[in-house]
C-alpha cells in the first residue's frame, strides 16, 4: 500500500513537466548549455521527406538543410491607348509573358542560416512595363537567424520604402502597381540588413546600409563611390494581418490593421548634378475583415543637389476591394496622384513635356482559383497627366489588362 502512494504522489509530481512535453535537448537550449543545431543532431537521423508549403520544398534533417523551389507566371493580354501630343510612346496591344520566375529558398545548420534566389527569365524589373528579353537576378541573400527575434541579411534584397513595392508582385490586388510606388522607391540593391519582430510579431524594426543610387548604382551594379545609403522601415501589426499580401482572399473573421513608415536617405552623386542629399519616405496603412479591404499610402521625395535648386515631389495612393463571393470574386477599386513638383522630376518615362501632376484611377475584377496562388484579373486603368506648360492640354492615357497569375 506504501508503495503504491509513493508511486502515484511520483506521478502527480511529474504531470507538470509531461504537460510541458520539452525534451532535454529544448532545455538544454533554453539554458544556453548547447546550441540549436547541437540539438537538433542529438535527436537522432531520419530520412528526407518532402511537401508542398508556397513552393515545393525538401527537408534533409541528417544535414540539417532545407531547399524548396516555386515558379512564379504571369502572362496577360493588354490594350494601351496613348496621347500623342504629350509622350512618344504608340499605341500597342499584345500578349506578353510579363514574368517568368523561378524562387529558390531553405535553410541550413537547422534554421541557423537561411538563403533566398529570385530569377525571371524575362527580365522584368520592379515596374512591371519594359521586359529586357533577359535573364534579370531579381534578389539573391544569405540570412543569418541569430535568433527567434533578430536576423541579419546580406546580399542583394528590396529597399524598405513602400509597402506595396515590398508586397511580392503575385499577392498584389491589381496586376500592376501604382505609378506612386512605382516612382517613390528605391529599387532593389545590395547591402546588408538587420530585422527585428518582436512581441510576436506585432512591432517590426527593419534597419540596412546599401550601396546607394548614384549614378552607375542599383539593382545587379556594384557601388561606383565610396558613399552609402542608409534605410530604416518600422510596421505594427494587430489582429493577425498579413502586411505582405493585398486583399482579404482569406476572409478574415477579425479585423486586423497595419501600419508602417520607413525612410531612405542617399548622400551619393546622380544625374550629372555632383553630390546631391537623397531622401526618401513613405508612411502606409491597411485593414481586412470579413472581405473587405482598404490600403493607402504616402510618399515624400527631397533631391537637394550641391548645384541647383532643389526638387520636392510628393504621391499617394488609396485603394480597397471587396469579395461578392467570398474567398473567389473581388472587386476593386484605386485612385493615385504624384505632384511631380513643377517638373522637376520626371513623373513618367517618354514623356515629351515637363510634367505638374499625375492622376490615376483604376478598377479591377479579380476571380481567385487558389487564392494568391492562381488567379485571374480584369483591370482597367486611366491616367491624365497635366503638362507644366498651361496652354498645353492635359493628356490622356487607357489600358486594360487581361492577366492569368501563377505562383506554384
Amino acid at each position: 500500500m506504501r508503495k503504491s502512494l509513493l508511486v502515484a504522489a511520483a506521478l502527480l509530481l511529474a504531470t507538470p513537466a509531461i504537460s510541458q512535453a520539452k525534451s532535454l535537448e529544448e532545455l538544454l537550449v533554453e539554458k544556453g548549455v548547447i546550441s540549436k543545431a547541437e540539438a537538433k543532431g542529438a535527436t537522432g537521423a531520419s530520412g528526407a521527406k518532402s511537401w508542398w508549403n508556397e513552393g515545393t520544398r525538401f527537408e534533409f534533417p541528417d544535414n540539417g538543410f532545407t531547399a524548396s523551389f516555386a515558379t512564379h507566371l504571369e502572362t496577360r493580354y493588354t490594350y494601351f491607348d496613348t496621347d500623342q501630343d504629350v509622350s512618344t510612346g504608340e499605341d500597342a496591344s499584345s500578349f506578353d509573358v510579363t514574368k517568368a520566375r523561378v524562387i529558390m529558398s531553405g535553410s541550413a545548420m537547422h534554421n541557423e542560416f537561411s538563403y533566398y534566389m529570385n530569377v525571371d527569365f524575362v527580365g522584368s524589373g520592379n515596374d512591371n512595363v519594359v521586359n529586357t528579353g533577359s535573364t534579370n537576378l531579381l534578389d539573391g541573400w544569405i540570412q543569418w537567424n541569430t535568433c527567434d527575434w533578430a536576423v541579419v541579411r546580406m546580399g542583394q534584397f528590396k529597399t524598405f520604402v513602400s509597402r506595396q513595392f515590398n508586397t511580392e508582385d503575385y499577392k498584389l490586388q491589381f496586376p500592376d502597381r501604382t505609378f506612386a510606388s512605382q516612382l517613390f522607391s528605391a529599387g532593389r540593391q545590395a547591402g546588408v540588413a538587420g530585422m527585428g519582430s518582436f512581441n510576436d510579431g506585432m512591432i517590426q524594426v527593419n534597419v540596412g546600409v546599401t550601396n546607394g543610387n548614384s549614378d552607375g548604382e542599383g539593382q545587379n551594379k556594384p557601388g561606383a563611390d565610396n558613399n552609402v545609403a542608409g534605410q530604416i522601415g518600422v510596421r505594427y501589426n494587430m489582429g493577425g494581418i498579413d502586411a505582405a499580401s493585398e486583399s482579404d482572399v482569406g476572409h478574415s473573421e477579425e479585423f486586423g490593421l497595419t501600419a508602417g513608415a520607413a525612410y531612405y536617405y542617399d548622400g551619393g552623386e546622380g544625374q550629372g548634378a555632383g553630390e546631391r542629399d537623397f531622401s526618401l519616405g513613405s508612411a502606409d496603412v491597411m485593414m481586412k475583415v470579413q472581405g473587405f479591404s482598404f490600403g493607402g499610402e504616402f510618399f515624400y521625395l527631397n533631391i537637394d543637389p550641391d548645384s541647383g535648386s532643389s526638387t520636392e515631389p510628393v504621391g499617394f495612393y488609396a485603394q480597397a476591394g471587396y469579395f461578392l463571393m467570398p474567398k473567389k470574386f473581388e472587386i476593386a477599386a484605386r485612385y493615385g496622384y504624384i505632384d511631380c513638383d513643377g517638373g522637376g522630376i520626371t513623373c513618367v518615362q517618354g514623356a515629351q513635356v515637363p510634367l505638374d501632376s499625375i492622376d490615376e484611377v483604376g478598377v479591377a475584377l479579380n476571380y481567385y482559383f487558389w487564392a494568391h496562388h492562381l488567379k485571374t484579373s480584369l483591370a482597367y486603368t486611366y491616367v491624365r497627366i497635366n503638362p507644366v506648360d498651361s496652354e498645353l492640354e492635359d493628356g490622356d492615357f487607357n489600358r486594360l489588362i487581361f492577366q492569368v497569375s501563377g505562383y506554384f
